[in-house]
This record gives C-alpha cells, sequence and structure tokens, in this order.
C-alpha cells in the first residue's frame, strides 16, 4: 500500500513539473522570437521612414533629375507634393538600379500610389503608378503609407520594404 502511494505522488508531481517546464519553454520560445523579430523590424522601419521621406519631401539631386542623372532620387516638387514627370520617371526606372539609387540592396520594395477610394492611380499614358516587386511569401513587410497631393488631387503613397 506505501508503494502506491509513493507512485501516485510521484505521477503527481512529474505531471506538475513537466507541466510548469513546458510552460517556462514556450514563453522563452515565444520571448525569443519577439526579439528576433524586434531585431530585424527596426533597422528595415529606419530604413523605410529615412527612404520614405526623401521620396516625398525632397526634389532629389540634381534637383531637375532625369533616370541618365540622378544620384538621390526625390519625387517631389515640393514636400509632400508629388512632381508628375519624376513620378513617371521613377515607374519606368529599372528595379536594381532603383534600389541601388535608394539604398536598399538589403531589402526588395514595393511603391504604389492610391486614391483616396484606395484604388491604384494612373499616369497620362496609363500605367499605373506602382514600381518594385510586390511582397510574396516574405519573412518580413513593413509597410508605410503617406498622404501626398499628386496631380492637384490627395493620394495615399504606399511603400513596402521587404526581406
Amino acid at each position: 500500500m506505501k508503494a502506491q502511494v509513493w507512485s501516485m505522488d510521484f505521477l503527481m508531481s512529474a505531471f506538475i513539473f513537466l507541466t510548469a517546464f513546458s510552460l517556462v519553454v514556450f514563453a522563452w520560445n515565444y520571448t525569443s522570437l519577439r526579439v528576433s523579430q524586434q531585431n530585424e523590424v527596426g533597422p528595415a522601419e529606419n530604413t523605410l521612414i529615412m527612404v520614405s521621406d526623401a521620396l516625398v519631401r525632397t526634389p532629389g539631386i540634381p534637383e531637375s533629375w532625369d533616370s541618365d542623372t540622378v544620384t538621390s532620387i526625390g519625387l517631389s516638387s515640393r514636400e509632400n507634393v508629388l512632381n508628375r514627370t519624376k513620378v513617371d520617371m521613377f515607374i519606368n526606372m529599372s528595379y536594381e538600379y532603383t534600389k541601388t539609387l535608394l539604398g536598399l540592396e538589403k531589402y526588395h520594395f514595393y511603391f504604389r500610389l492610391k486614391d483616396m477610394n484606395g484604388y491604384v492611380m494612373q499616369n497620362t499614358y496609363g500605367q499605373n503608378l506602382t514600381a518594385g516587386t510586390y511582397p510574396q511569401d516574405s519573412e518580413l513587410v513593413v509597410p508605410i503609407q503617406r498622404h501626398v497631393l499628386y496631380n492637384g488631387d490627395m493620394a495615399k503613397l504606399d511603400f513596402m520594404l521587404w526581406v
């Protein structure tokens, strides 16, 4: 009889220990994953803010750049007012060249200009105002949305970095 009580006590304490241990391991893995993701997201967010600011707040270098003379891409004629000609040149530049000029060698990017109803805008030639590659099956996607004026109308500029 004594041995049976001891066995039940042992089984119960083993169950409690394994349950507590499992919870600790789960919490540890979850915390480690969150810290790892934050270490990846932080630099991407900083890069995203710098690049989107450069696009919507500066005219670029030189100020009246074209695809042959550009050293720094900026799409605005003044802060948050996009220049149609620069936007057209930007969406028609090669993806790799644009990534290099934006300093995005570590990331992929996607640029989209939408009207206030959420529809992708088109230029006067009927081209969608998008550039880059849309994220699919990616580990990390960091988006930002900026409100701008394009062709005298309010618009939403979506810009995403992804790995």
